[in-house]
Protein backbone atom coordinates (compact mmCIF):
# COMPACT_ATOMS: atom_id res chain seq x y z
CA UNK A 1 0.00 0.00 0.00
CA UNK A 2 2.95 2.47 1.07
CA UNK A 3 4.75 1.36 -2.33
CA UNK A 4 1.76 2.43 -4.45
CA UNK A 5 1.20 5.64 -2.59
CA UNK A 6 5.03 6.76 -3.02
CA UNK A 7 4.87 5.22 -6.72
CA UNK A 8 1.82 7.67 -7.34
CA UNK A 9 3.09 10.59 -5.41
CA UNK A 10 6.49 9.95 -8.09
CA UNK A 11 4.43 10.01 -11.02
CA UNK A 12 2.09 13.27 -9.92
CA UNK A 13 5.53 14.99 -8.69
CA UNK A 14 6.57 14.85 -12.41
CA UNK A 15 3.35 16.00 -13.88
CA UNK A 16 3.31 19.05 -11.60
CA UNK A 17 6.80 19.79 -12.17
CA UNK A 18 5.89 19.66 -16.11
CA UNK A 19 3.20 21.79 -15.68
CA UNK A 20 5.00 24.17 -13.29
CA UNK A 21 8.12 24.53 -16.15
CA UNK A 22 5.85 25.99 -18.83
CA UNK A 23 5.38 29.32 -18.73
CA UNK A 24 2.50 31.60 -20.78
CA UNK A 25 5.50 33.01 -22.89
CA UNK A 26 6.33 29.23 -24.07
CA UNK A 27 2.75 29.09 -26.15
CA UNK A 28 1.83 30.53 -29.09
CA UNK A 29 -1.88 29.90 -29.47
CA UNK A 30 -4.71 30.61 -28.11
CA UNK A 31 -7.68 28.22 -28.43
CA UNK A 32 -10.93 29.75 -27.92
CA UNK A 33 -14.06 28.16 -27.45
CA UNK A 34 -16.76 28.48 -29.92
CA UNK A 35 -19.53 28.21 -26.91
CA UNK A 36 -19.10 29.20 -23.06
CA UNK A 37 -20.98 27.05 -20.82
CA UNK A 38 -22.93 30.02 -19.18
CA UNK A 39 -24.40 30.61 -21.92
CA UNK A 40 -27.15 28.89 -24.21
CA UNK A 41 -26.19 28.08 -27.85
CA UNK A 42 -23.26 28.43 -30.08
CA UNK A 43 -21.58 32.10 -30.26
CA UNK A 44 -24.64 33.49 -28.21
CA UNK A 45 -24.30 37.21 -28.88
CA UNK A 46 -21.12 36.84 -31.00
CA UNK A 47 -19.50 36.84 -27.84
CA UNK A 48 -17.01 33.77 -28.85
CA UNK A 49 -15.73 36.07 -32.14
CA UNK A 50 -15.78 39.30 -30.30
CA UNK A 51 -13.42 37.02 -27.87
CA UNK A 52 -11.16 36.19 -30.61
CA UNK A 53 -11.35 39.28 -32.34
CA UNK A 54 -10.56 41.47 -29.07
CA UNK A 55 -7.44 39.08 -28.26
CA UNK A 56 -5.96 39.70 -32.04
CA UNK A 57 -5.85 43.06 -31.55
CA UNK A 58 -3.74 42.81 -28.37
CA UNK A 59 -1.44 40.69 -31.11
CA UNK A 60 -2.28 37.55 -29.87
CA UNK A 61 -2.93 34.53 -32.52
CA UNK A 62 -6.29 33.78 -30.77
CA UNK A 63 -7.75 30.75 -33.23
CA UNK A 64 -10.96 28.53 -32.69
CA UNK A 65 -9.96 25.36 -32.56
CA UNK A 66 -10.41 24.48 -36.41
CA UNK A 67 -8.45 27.13 -37.07
CA UNK A 68 -5.19 25.72 -36.18
CA UNK A 69 -2.40 24.45 -37.88
CA UNK A 70 -1.90 21.09 -38.68
CA UNK A 71 1.45 20.39 -37.06
CA UNK A 72 0.45 21.55 -33.79
CA UNK A 73 -0.16 19.53 -31.10
CA UNK A 74 -3.05 19.51 -28.44
CA UNK A 75 -0.77 20.40 -25.51
CA UNK A 76 1.30 22.81 -27.62
CA UNK A 77 -1.36 25.57 -27.23
CA UNK A 78 -3.65 27.52 -24.33
CA UNK A 79 -7.02 26.91 -24.11
CA UNK A 80 -9.46 29.63 -23.27
CA UNK A 81 -12.39 29.70 -20.87
CA UNK A 82 -14.68 32.23 -19.11
CA UNK A 83 -17.17 32.16 -16.17
CA UNK A 84 -20.01 34.28 -16.74
CA UNK A 85 -23.11 36.03 -14.76
CA UNK A 86 -25.95 37.81 -16.26
CA UNK A 87 -28.38 39.74 -14.59
CA UNK A 88 -30.92 42.74 -14.93
CA UNK A 89 -30.84 44.17 -11.74
CA UNK A 90 -27.12 43.00 -10.97
CA UNK A 91 -24.14 43.35 -12.63
CA UNK A 92 -23.35 41.55 -15.08
CA UNK A 93 -20.18 39.62 -14.68
CA UNK A 94 -17.37 38.13 -16.79
CA UNK A 95 -13.79 36.67 -16.17
CA UNK A 96 -11.73 34.74 -18.64
CA UNK A 97 -9.16 31.99 -17.55
CA UNK A 98 -6.15 30.09 -19.24
CA UNK A 99 -5.32 26.62 -18.92
CA UNK A 100 -3.19 24.26 -20.50
CA UNK A 101 -4.23 20.78 -21.95
CA UNK A 102 -4.24 19.30 -18.67
CA UNK A 103 -6.41 21.67 -17.17
CA UNK A 104 -4.47 23.87 -15.34
CA UNK A 105 -5.49 27.60 -14.88
CA UNK A 106 -2.52 29.11 -15.83
CA UNK A 107 -3.78 32.56 -15.87
CA UNK A 108 -7.15 34.38 -14.85
CA UNK A 109 -8.28 38.21 -15.58
CA UNK A 110 -9.86 40.46 -13.08
CA UNK A 111 -13.72 40.48 -13.39
CA UNK A 112 -15.31 42.21 -16.10
CA UNK A 113 -18.57 43.82 -15.11
CA UNK A 114 -21.50 46.08 -16.62
CA UNK A 115 -24.73 47.78 -15.98
CA UNK A 116 -26.16 47.55 -18.82
CA UNK A 117 -29.80 46.00 -18.46
CA UNK A 118 -29.85 44.39 -22.11
CA UNK A 119 -27.86 41.16 -22.37
CA UNK A 120 -26.03 41.59 -25.38
CA UNK A 121 -24.49 44.84 -24.61
CA UNK A 122 -24.44 43.68 -21.20
CA UNK A 123 -21.75 40.54 -21.73
CA UNK A 124 -19.85 42.30 -24.63
CA UNK A 125 -18.31 45.00 -22.58
CA UNK A 126 -18.55 42.70 -19.51
CA UNK A 127 -15.60 40.43 -22.03
CA UNK A 128 -14.49 43.50 -23.20
CA UNK A 129 -13.31 44.82 -19.59
CA UNK A 130 -12.41 41.34 -18.83
CA UNK A 131 -10.29 40.88 -21.44
CA UNK A 132 -7.88 43.85 -20.87
CA UNK A 133 -6.55 41.93 -18.77
CA UNK A 134 -4.15 40.65 -21.40
CA UNK A 135 -2.90 44.21 -21.81
CA UNK A 136 -0.38 43.51 -19.20
CA UNK A 137 0.69 39.85 -20.90
CA UNK A 138 2.42 41.82 -23.75
CA UNK A 139 5.65 40.40 -22.66
CA UNK A 140 4.51 37.10 -22.02
CA UNK A 141 2.52 35.37 -24.45
CA UNK A 142 4.18 35.61 -27.81
CA UNK A 143 2.93 37.70 -30.66
CA UNK A 144 2.07 37.25 -34.19
CA UNK A 145 4.21 39.39 -36.17
CA UNK A 146 1.23 39.51 -39.13
CA UNK A 147 -1.23 40.65 -36.09
CA UNK A 148 -0.89 44.44 -35.08
CA UNK A 149 -3.27 47.13 -34.41
CA UNK A 150 -1.93 48.99 -37.95
CA UNK A 151 -2.81 45.77 -40.20
CA UNK A 152 -6.96 45.37 -39.44
CA UNK A 153 -8.65 44.37 -42.50
CA UNK A 154 -10.70 46.28 -43.58
CA UNK A 155 -13.58 44.48 -45.29
CA UNK A 156 -16.31 45.72 -47.79
CA UNK A 157 -19.87 44.55 -45.84
CA UNK A 158 -22.07 41.23 -47.18
CA UNK A 159 -23.95 42.24 -50.32
CA UNK A 160 -27.39 41.14 -49.29
CA UNK A 161 -26.98 42.48 -45.93
CA UNK A 162 -26.15 46.36 -46.74
CA UNK A 163 -27.04 46.43 -50.58
CA UNK A 164 -26.69 50.29 -51.43
CA UNK A 165 -23.16 50.62 -50.02
CA UNK A 166 -21.46 50.33 -52.93
CA UNK A 167 -20.87 53.72 -55.21
CA UNK A 168 -22.00 56.05 -52.76
CA UNK A 169 -19.56 59.03 -51.47
CA UNK A 170 -18.33 59.73 -48.03
CA UNK A 171 -19.79 62.36 -47.35
CA UNK A 172 -23.29 63.21 -46.28
CA UNK A 173 -25.24 66.69 -45.90
CA UNK A 174 -23.87 69.27 -43.42
CA UNK A 175 -25.47 69.03 -40.15
CA UNK A 176 -29.14 69.86 -39.35
CA UNK A 177 -31.11 69.83 -36.57
CA UNK A 178 -33.74 66.78 -34.94
CA UNK A 179 -36.29 67.76 -32.82
CA UNK A 180 -35.02 71.43 -31.75
CA UNK A 181 -30.96 69.54 -30.91
CA UNK A 182 -28.40 70.79 -32.55
CA UNK A 183 -26.26 68.00 -33.52
CA UNK A 184 -23.05 67.11 -35.22
CA UNK A 185 -22.63 64.45 -38.11
CA UNK A 186 -19.90 61.44 -38.87
CA UNK A 187 -20.36 59.65 -41.91
CA UNK A 188 -18.75 56.68 -43.85
CA UNK A 189 -20.20 55.80 -46.75
CA UNK A 190 -24.28 55.92 -46.81
CA UNK A 191 -24.23 55.56 -43.23
CA UNK A 192 -23.51 58.62 -40.75
CA UNK A 193 -23.41 58.60 -36.53
CA UNK A 194 -25.43 61.43 -35.77
CA UNK A 195 -24.76 63.10 -32.18
CA UNK A 196 -27.45 64.72 -30.17
CA UNK A 197 -27.73 66.47 -27.03
CA UNK A 198 -26.95 63.53 -24.83
CA UNK A 199 -27.04 60.46 -27.52
CA UNK A 200 -25.31 59.23 -30.82
CA UNK A 201 -27.64 58.13 -33.25
CA UNK A 202 -26.61 55.45 -36.17
CA UNK A 203 -28.81 55.52 -39.21
CA UNK A 204 -28.87 54.75 -43.11
CA UNK A 205 -30.26 58.05 -45.18
CA UNK A 206 -33.27 58.09 -43.13
CA UNK A 207 -33.30 55.31 -41.50
CA UNK A 208 -32.43 55.02 -37.65
CA UNK A 209 -30.61 51.76 -36.98
CA UNK A 210 -29.79 52.11 -33.59
CA UNK A 211 -27.31 53.57 -30.99
CA UNK A 212 -23.92 53.84 -29.51
CA UNK A 213 -24.22 52.67 -26.07
CA UNK A 214 -21.37 54.31 -23.28
CA UNK A 215 -19.32 52.27 -21.54
CA UNK A 216 -17.59 52.83 -18.60
CA UNK A 217 -14.71 53.29 -20.38
CA UNK A 218 -14.26 57.16 -21.85
CA UNK A 219 -14.91 57.22 -25.40
CA UNK A 220 -15.87 53.65 -26.25
CA UNK A 221 -19.26 52.57 -27.34
CA UNK A 222 -21.09 49.58 -28.16
CA UNK A 223 -22.97 49.54 -31.16
CA UNK A 224 -26.12 48.15 -31.26
CA UNK A 225 -27.78 48.26 -34.50
CA UNK A 226 -29.50 46.39 -37.03
CA UNK A 227 -27.26 46.54 -40.08
CA UNK A 228 -23.88 45.72 -37.33
CA UNK A 229 -22.56 45.10 -34.06
CA UNK A 230 -19.30 45.56 -32.06
CA UNK A 231 -17.19 48.26 -30.34
CA UNK A 232 -16.78 51.90 -31.51
CA UNK A 233 -13.57 54.32 -30.40
CA UNK A 234 -14.31 57.93 -30.27
CA UNK A 235 -11.33 59.88 -32.01
CA UNK A 236 -10.16 63.55 -32.49
CA UNK A 237 -11.81 63.32 -35.99
CA UNK A 238 -14.53 61.13 -35.94
CA UNK A 239 -15.25 57.44 -34.70
CA UNK A 240 -13.73 54.37 -35.75
CA UNK A 241 -16.36 51.04 -35.66
CA UNK A 242 -15.21 47.26 -35.56
CA UNK A 243 -17.84 45.58 -35.98
CA UNK A 244 -19.97 42.14 -37.87
CA UNK A 245 -22.51 42.46 -40.18
CA UNK A 246 -25.15 39.31 -39.36
CA UNK A 247 -24.39 36.59 -41.65
CA UNK A 248 -20.69 37.07 -41.65
CA UNK A 249 -17.63 36.03 -39.95
CA UNK A 250 -15.44 38.61 -41.45
CA UNK A 251 -15.03 41.87 -39.00
CA UNK A 252 -15.47 45.20 -40.75
CA UNK A 253 -13.67 48.76 -39.66
CA UNK A 254 -15.51 51.63 -40.53
CA UNK A 255 -14.09 55.32 -40.11
CA UNK A 256 -16.58 57.44 -39.89
CA UNK A 257 -15.02 61.40 -40.24
CA UNK A 258 -16.85 64.61 -39.51
CA UNK A 259 -18.45 66.68 -41.38
CA UNK A 260 -17.40 69.84 -41.85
Amino acid sequence: MNKLFFVVLFALGFIFQGAAQKKIGDYTYIVVPQQYEFLKGKDTYRLNTFTRYELKQFGYQAVFAEELPGNIGRCDVLYLDAEGKGGLVVYTKITVMLKDCNGFEIFRTKEGKSKEKEYKPAYLEAMKKALASFEFLEDEISKSSEVTTDSRKVIPFVKDTVSTIANTTNKVDVAKTVDGQTKATYSYKDFKIVALENDFMVMQKDENLGTLIPTSQKGTYIVNTKAFTGMARQMPDGFVIEGQVPGSTELVTMKFSKNE
